[in-house]
Order: structure tokens, then sequence, then C-alpha cells
């Protein structure tokens, strides 16, 4: 099977495509942001009630 890829110049600017997939793919970022953000705090939070 034969594989294709379209190139653009190199001169071209580089722009993050507006389509459904990548606002999906944006959400998902957002929420594994907060829920890293969540841990990190559950973790400290920890680490200052049981000092080792």
């Amino acid at each position: 099977m034969a594989v294709t890829q379209a190139l653009l110049p190199d001169e071209a600017p580089m722009a993050i495509p507006d389509n459904v997939t990548f606002r999906q793919l944006q959400h998902i970022d957002i929420q594994q942001t907060a829920m890293d953000q969540s841990l990190s705090e559950t973790q400290q939070q920890c680490e200052e009630e049981y000092p080792i």
C-alpha cells in the first residue's frame, strides 16, 4: 500500500488546525492539567500532614 504525505512549503506559517478533533484533544489536555494539579495538591497536603 502506498502512503503519501502532504507537505507545506518551508515558508508556510505554523498553524494549529481548528477542527473537531483538535478541539477535543485540547479539551482532553485541559482535563489532564486539572487532574495533574489536583494530584499534586493532594500529595503536597499528605506530605505536610505526615512528614517523613
